[in-house]
């Protein structure tokens, strides 16, 4: 019986050959070593981008150290509502119509001048780095998903447009405040709910008393609609302008604006119950293919994977 082969020469100029056998014997010693490295490759990919993220969370942190020594120690909102066109915001005037869009934390720690440097906000773990600004503005490439839709409720525009809203943010927002540390605009009374006076107030560091042990930031989770609420069956409005927090107040679930009588000290914890370790924790698969989180008492914790 013939055998198949391929013909070489030998040293001495005699033809020999490769059997089909032998072929195969190498194609599958390199699909074994492909198979065994594959997986490292991507692995080590993985970790550079972990590093990344790890290495701009940093370069964040020591952005807010230096905002503090230029603000006597007091750490900026998590946002302000504008006040004009130019970015002006007002913190005694504070407009519940957003016309203006947000004065986000990532604007207000280079000075209010816009002068922030995009990449230090972004995590090339997550899809185009980060999750969008709430008003992304006039051109497409700053909206994630034609599902995305701004406070105006306009969607993303086709070719460019004009009269859009955009907020005063990093372009790609991969991490979140703490919010005890970087509360909301609502301050006192100048913004009430409709259950009473707003809780939130302007911390200063010298405030907090394991200041080494407070987590400052963390990253989002991937999914940039768990960051958003439903615009009425329009799409998604994405809330990646907001700061969370793990609290719960013991008369008003996690509604930290609804704390009940005492107006000086209401009764926070970390935990609904002391006895349950999971409150406000979700999963990282849920997570992932979650939507309209952020007003849920599941939402106020991070998602960080």
């Amino acid at each position: 019986m013939a055998r198949s082969s391929v013909n070489r020469k030998t040293g001495n100029g005699t033809a020999a050959g490769f059997t089909l056998i032998e072929l195969l014997v190498v194609v599958a010693i390199i699909a074994l070593l492909i198979s065994i490295l594959l997986p490292s490759l991507n692995a080590a990919r993985a970790n550079a981008k972990a590093a990344k993220c790890g290495s701009n969370l940093a370069q964040v942190g020591k952005a807010v150290h230096s905002y503090l020594a230029e603000s006597k120690s007091e750490f900026p909102l998590a946002y302000y509502y504008a006040s004009d066109s130019a970015g002006g915001y007002d913190i005694n005037n504070q407009s519940t119509t957003h016309a203006f869009g947000y004065v986000h934390w990532s604007y207000q720690l280079f000075g209010g001048k816009g002068e922030v440097q995009d990449q230090l906000f972004q995590c090339p773990m997550m899809e185009a780095g980060g999750h969008p600004r709430t008003n992304p503005g006039d051109e497409p490439a700053d909206w994630i998903d034609s599902e995305q839709v701004d406070d105006q409720g306009h969607g993303r525009p086709a070719g460019g447009g004009s009269g859009f809203v955009r907020d005063r943010q990093a372009r790609w927002m991969a991490y979140v405040p703490n919010a005890a540390l970087m509360p909301r605009n609502k301050l006192g009374n100048i913004l009430p709910s409709s259950t009473g006076t707003r809780r939130n107030k302007f911390v200063r560091e010298t405030e907090v008393e394991s200041i080494g042990k407070t987590i400052l930031a963390t990253e989002w989770n991937k999914n940039w609609k768990a960051v958003s609420n439903n615009a009425g069956g329009d799409g998604f409005l994405v809330k990646a302008h907001r700061a969370i927090h793990p609290f719960y107040n013991q008369t008003g679930a996690y509604d930290e604006y609804n704390a009940g009588a005492d107006t000086l000290r209401a009764p926070f914890q970390y935990f609904q119950d002391p006895t349950d370790k999971t409150y406000g924790l979700v999963s990282a698969e849920r997570a992932d293919e979650a939507a309209q989180m952020t007003d849920t008492w599941r939402a106020r914790p991070c998602f960080r994977r």
